[in-house]
């Protein structure tokens, strides 16, 4: 009888350690594979914080454009509102001028 519980914890020790053996296999095998992930995420977080900083750089370029094509865009309404009121005054002054000389 003890025979047999001899035979049979050594042939469940053997169990237990192809068990431990797999569970030791998967670990590092995952672990390997996480490791992987975590330094090809690292370096790919890494990038992108470079694009952020280069897109961040080409908004503020691209507000500054875009500040000065307003002021130049107010610049031209403001002359254009010049030159027509002054395109008025002449028009008012040939055509009422003719209109007076042709009624006098």
């Amino acid at each position: 009888m003890l025979k047999d519980m001899k035979a049979q914890l050594e042939k469940e020790a053997e169990e237990d350690e192809e068990i431990y053996d797999k569970l030791a296999c998967w670990c590092e095998t995952i672990e390997k594979k996480k490791a992987e992930k975590i330094t090809k995420d690292k370096a790919e977080l890494k990038d992108l914080g470079g694009q952020i900083k280069e897109f961040m750089a080409q908004v503020s370029e691209n507000t500054a454009k875009i500040n000065e094509l307003i002021q130049d865009s107010k610049a031209n309404l403001e002359d254009q509102k010049e030159l027509t009121e002054m395109r008025d005054k002449e028009h008012a002054a040939f055509f009422g001028g003719k209109h007076g000389n042709a009624s006098g």
